[in-house]
């Protein structure tokens, strides 16, 4: 197994504690600490599955999943909020997205869906 996964969030503890969840299962995890940095990233790099949340300063996760779209429709793209909503989950949807993950989640729902998505 080495799938690539790249981690867009804002907040440095869910950045290091997917980490800590994926990295020993065999995935090859990176982070991005802003949709800005997730998208430099995103058009450099291969990347089976982006993990994003959706509220974050600048660009939000919902702009970044429209850019990833528009440039690799095979990336898988989970969405982690702490804030879901029916309409938010409706424009994920269009925007590409595979499914989400509510915050706060254990880490076997994380593992689950990652497993899932790929």
């Amino acid at each position: 197994m080495n799938e690539r996964i790249l981690i867009v969030d804002d907040e440095r503890g869910m950045r290091e504690g997917c980490k800590r969840v994926l990295a020993p299962e065999g995935y090859l995890v990176e982070s991005a600490e802003s949709g800005e940095e997730g998208w430099a990233l995103v058009q450099g790099n291969a990347y089976d599955l982006l993990l994003v949340d959706v509220k974050m300063p600048g660009m939000s996760g919902l702009d970044l999943l429209s850019l990833v779209a528009g440039h690799d429709a095979e990336i898988v793209c989970l969405v982690v909020t702490g804030y879901a909503t029916l309409e938010m989950a409706i424009e994920a949807t269009k925007l590409g997205a595979f499914d989400f993950l509510r915050k706060p989640f254990t880490p076997d729902e994380l593992l689950n869906l990652v497993r899932k998505g790929l």
